[in-house]
């Protein structure tokens, strides 16, 4: 897994996406609960750098329902999906159900930062000022 981000952060993205689908075989053969939505992460990470999160907006969206013990920080990764493909209304529902307690029910996990920034770069692309300070 880290070898995947180390390749994003280097700039192979081939590698990057061939290392994280290794990495899915690996954790799904074993039986790893989280393989796959370590793999959504990475391969998100990877759309995200290519300019094609459409092609996993689904699958992303689905990773609310499938990823339960991940689905308060995951909804976070749909708005980013939402706001990177121009659907800034859906983005905005979101926004203000996420914000209603000033994002107090985000477990403090290790997507906590991720959830919170990305929530915070959701809130400036619809203006929401209010949202990105708090």
């Amino acid at each position: 897994m880290a070898r995947s981000w180390r390749f994003l952060c280097d700039g192979d993205i081939a590698a990057a996406e061939q290392t994280a689908r290794e990495c899915l075989q690996v954790g799904t053969g074993m039986g790893i609960a989280p393989a796959m939505p370590v793999y959504g992460s990475q391969l998100l990470s990877i759309r995200v750098q290519q300019g094609r999160v459409d092609e996993i907006a689904a699958l992303v969206a689905d990773g609310v329902e499938n990823f339960v013990t991940l689905s308060d920080s995951w909804k976070s990764a749909v708005a980013l999906v939402n706001c990177m493909c121009g659907r800034l209304d859906d983005v905005q529902i979101m926004l203000e159900q996420e914000f209603a307690d000033r994002f107090e029910h985000l477990p403090q996990d290790q997507a906590w930062l991720f959830a919170l920034s990305v929530w915070a770069e959701c809130a400036v692309a619809l203006g929401r000022c209010d949202v990105a300070v708090a």
